[in-house]
């Protein structure tokens, strides 16, 4: 059992540190998540909105994934799903993780919800698949 302490009472424990995020840039334009999965070989997006619980709960996990593979080729970037940008990107729910590999969308992979072990797994066979 976990108790609060005055030092952390009030801090979100899922919150992502500064540190973690800067693995995980913000997708701010259509433009520039175009240019990312054109630009790197295996690109993640994830998905998230501002108000979702479990997008707040997998976005640490998500930064550690980032960092984990950062070495390997894997771009990890977030967008805010309220965002729009025209593209009609298909997200059935939040967080929704869309894989590319090559510039290429891998729809099979798409993970929704906040299982980042599937996302990791997904990552996984993308790696294995290009040995």
């Amino acid at each position: 059992m976990s108790y609060s302490t005055y030092k952390n009472l009030g801090k979100d424990n899922n919150a992502p540190t500064e540190e973690s995020m800067m693995f995980v840039p913000e997708i701010e334009s259509l433009a520039q998540r175009k240019n990312v999965i054109a630009s790197f070989p295996i690109v993640v997006v994830d998905y998230y909105t501002s108000w979702c619980g479990p997008c707040k709960i997998a976005s640490p996990k998500f930064a550690q994934l980032a960092k984990k593979f950062s070495d390997k080729g894997v771009t990890c970037v977030k967008e805010n799903a309220e965002h729009n940008f025209g593209d009609n990107a298909i997200i059935r729910g939040v967080p929704c993780f869309h894989f590319y590999f090559k510039g290429k969308f891998i729809p099979e992979l798409t993970v929704t919800g906040a299982s980042v072990d599937q996302v990791e797994k997904n990552i996984m066979k993308i790696l294995d698949a290009e040995k």
